[in-house]
C-alpha cells in the first residue's frame, strides 16, 4: 500500500510539473500522416530490406513526436518485385494489418540487364522488353493499389522509384545505360496511378536525381546512392526520407522560441513551453521545455544535408531573443554548458539550434538515431527469414516448423548453381540456418529498440542562459 501512495505522489508531481510548463504552450504539430499506436509498414525490395531511408524516417517521427508511440514494421524482401509482393500480400504484406504503408518498388521491375554491354542486345528486342516492363508495372501497381484499398488501409505513400544511377565514375561496375530512364517513367506511372486510388506520392526519383546531378558537377565519381548503382546507403536513405517529410507536407518545426529581453515575456511558443523568465543586467535565463528534438547530421550526411538545406527547411530548432543590446555579443549555455556566441543581431533573426552538436538536445536525439540504427540492422536481418521462406522454401507447413526448415534449406541448397558464388545467398541461407530457432527473440529485441528508442526521446526541461560576453 505504501509503495502504490508513493507512486501516486510520483505521477502526480510528474503530472504538476510538466502542467506548468504546458500552461503557456501553443501551436504544438501534429503529424498529418500517422497517429498515436499506428502501425507503419514500410514494404518493397532490397532497398526497403536494407532500411537505410526506413531508418531516417523512423527517427524522424520518434524525434518530432515522442508521445505518439508508432509501431514500425518492415516489409521489405530482396530481390522482389511488384508481382512478388502481390503475392504475399496475404501472408506477409497485411500480417499485421498497417494503418499506413510506405511503399517503394520498380528496381527488379525493370529489366535493368537488358541495357547490358557486356552482353549487347539488339535495338528491337530492348525496345520490346522496356514497352513490356512499364505496362506490366503499372497493371501491378493498380492491382496493389486496390487490394490496399479493398483492405481498408487508411493512409498509402507510393514513392517513384530511386534511381540507377547510370552516371558515376565511382564504380566498378559498367553502367546499364537506358535503365535509369525506366525507373523513370515507373515514377511517371506512380504520379497518375496513386492519386486514383486516393494514395499520395513522394518524388524519390526526382530527388535523387537531382542530388546526384548536384554532387556530379563538383565529383564525377560522387553518387547519392552507392558504388552498386542500385542501394541507397546513409546519404540516399536521408535524401529520400527528407524528401517523404516534403511531400508530406511533416512538419518541419523541432521548437520555436521567441522572447523579448525588455518585457522577459515569451512571445512565441511553437512545440515548447517557456517558464521562469528571468533578467539579471544584460543577462537572461529561462526554463524551456522542448516537445521534440533535432534530427542529427552526421559528417557523412553533411553534403546532401547542404545540398537540401535540411535544417533550415526540415529541423527548426529556432531561439529568437529580441530587443538585445544591438552590436553586443552574447553567450548561451543550456544547463550550464557552454553552447555557443551570437550577435545581437543573429539572435533577433533567430538561431537555429537543431545543427549545433554541443546542445544537450542533440546528443539526445545522437542516442535515439543509434537505437534506430540498431533497429535497422536487426530489422535487416530479421527480414532474411522471410526472403528465405518466401523465395525458396516457400511451404507454409515446412516454414511454421523451424527444426524442419533449417533442414530444408540445408539439404535442398548445399550446392545449388543458383547459390553457388554468391556471397550474399551464401549469407542468407547460414543467417537463416544459425538463427531460425530464435527468431521470436530477434523480434522481440527489435521491439525493444524502439521501445528504448521512444523513451530516449522523452522531451527533458532545459536552463537557457544568454549573457552579454564582456570585451576582451
Amino acid at each position: 500500500m505504501h509503495k502504490v501512495k508513493g507512486m501516486k505522489k510520483r505521477i502526480l508531481a510528474l503530472f504538476l510539473f510538466v502542467a506548468a510548463f504546458a500552461g503557456l504552450a501553443a501551436e504544438n504539430i501534429s503529424s498529418k500522416i500517422l497517429g498515436d499506436s499506428s502501425t507503419l509498414t514500410y514494404l518493397g525490395d532490397s532497398i526497403t530490406h536494407g532500411g537505410r531511408y526506413n531508418k531516417y524516417i523512423t527517427a524522424y517521427y520518434i524525434t518530432r513526436f515522442p508521445s505518439m508511440k508508432v509501431n514500425f514494421v518492415s516489409k521489405g524482401i530482396s530481390g522482389d518485385t511488384a508481382e512478388g509482393i502481390l503475392k504475399r500480400m496475404e501472408s506477409d504484406v497485411l500480417n499485421p494489418k498497417p494503418d499506413a504503408i510506405i511503399l517503394m518498388i520498380g528496381m527488379n521491375d525493370s529489366a535493368r540487364d537488358i541495357f547490358s554491354t557486356e552482353r549487347p542486345n539488339p535495338p528491337e528486342k530492348i525496345a520490346k522488353v522496356r514497352k513490356y516492363v512499364i505496362d506490366y508495372y503499372k497493371y501491378n501497381l493498380n492491382r496493389m493499389l486496390k487490394e490496399f484499398n479493398e483492405a481498408g488501409i487508411g493512409r498509402v505513400v507510393v514513392f517513384t522509384p530511386s534511381i540507377y544511377d547510370e552516371t558515376t565514375t565511382g564504380s566498378k561496375q559498367k553502367p546499364l545505360t537506358g535503365a535509369n530512364g525506366v525507373l523513370r517513367e515507373f515514377g511517371s506511372i506512380v504520379e497518375q496511378t496513386a492519386p486514383k486510388y486516393g494514395a499520395k506520392v513522394a518524388d524519390i526519383w526526382g530527388q535523387t536525381n537531382q542530388l546526384n546531378c548536384e554532387l556530379q558537377k563538383a565529383d564525377k565519381s560522387a553518387t547519392v546512392i552507392s558504388a552498386d548503382r542500385v542501394h541507397p546507403q546513409n546519404p540516399g536513405g536521408f535524401a529520400i526520407a527528407a524528401k517523404y517529410i516534403a511531400d508530406m507536407g511533416e512538419s518541419p518545426v523541432v521548437s520555436e522560441t521567441e522572447i523579448d529581453f525588455s518585457s522577459g515575456k515569451a512571445l512565441r511558443e511553437a512545440n515548447c513551453s517557456i517558464s521562469d523568465i528571468s533578467k539579471t543586467g544584460s543577462a537572461l535565463k529561462f526554463k524551456s521545455l522542448e516537445y521534440s528534438l533535432p534530427i542529427p547530421v552526421s559528417a557523412e550526411l553533411k553534403k546532401i544535408a547542404e545540398l537540401i538545406d535540411f535544417n533550415n527547411t526540415f529541423n527548426r530548432q529556432i531561439l529568437s531573443v529580441k530587443n538585445l543590446n544591438p552590436g553586443k555579443k552574447y553567450a548561451l549555455k543550456i544547463d550550464s554548458q557552454p553552447v555557443g556566441e551570437y550577435s545581437a543581431r543573429e539572435l533577433s533573426d533567430g538561431v537555429n539550434l537543431a545543427g549545433n552538436a554541443l546542445t544537450p538536445q542533440y546528443k539526445q536525439a545522437e542516442e535515439v538515431l543509434s537505437l534506430c540504427e540498431q533497429w535497422r540492422d536487426k530489422y535487416s536481418k530479421f527480414r532474411n527469414f522471410a526472403y528465405v521462406e518466401l523465395k525458396h522454401i516457400k511451404d507454409p507447413q515446412i516454414c511454421a516448423d523451424p527444426a524442419k526448415a533449417v533442414e530444408y534449406v540445408r539439404t535442398n541448397f548445399p550446392e545449388d548453381k543458383r547459390f553457388k558464388g554468391s556471397a550474399y545467398y551464401k549469407g542468407v541461407h547460414e543467417f537463416y540456418c544459425a538463427n531460425r530457432m530464435n527468431k521470436d527473440k530477434l523480434s522481440a529485441e527489435i521491439k525493444d529498440l524502439i521501445k528504448r528508442a521512444y523513451e530516449a526521446a522523452q522531451p527533458k526541461p532545459h536552463a537557457f542562459e544568454i549573457c552579454e560576453v564582456s570585451a576582451r
